[in-house]
């Protein structure tokens, strides 16, 4: 799928093809009965940024093995040191492992 990112750059992004039919039921059935936007999902302000989200985002990846550098491209980053910011997250979620298993 080609997007439109950070920087108004346009990148491809891998779909699992569980998600593809998934958006395609929402482009059809739900996307219509929304708002008139140039965006797939129109911004909902409930909260949360879009940092918040890429971090999420990113984190999850990080968490199931995807490479860093391969997160650093799907997510934009011009640094492979700014992804890595995100595995500090995981670290965390290490230690409080360890800290809920001994502690």
């Amino acid at each position: 799928m080609s997007v439109l990112g950070k920087g108004s750059q346009r990148r491809s992004v891998p779909l699992p093809r569980p998600l593809v039919v998934v958006l395609k039921r929402y482009l059809t059935d739900v996307r219509p009965l929304l708002p008139a936007s140039g965006f797939l999902f129109p911004t909902l302000r409930r909260g949360g940024s879009r940092m918040g989200r890429d971090a999420s985002v990113s984190t999850h990846l990080l968490r199931s093995g995807v490479d860093v550098v391969v997160v650093r491209d799907l997510m934009g980053d011009a640094s492979v040191v700014t992804t890595s910011i995100y595995l500090q997250l995981l670290r965390e979620d290490m230690r409080d492992g360890v800290d809920r298993a001994f502690g």
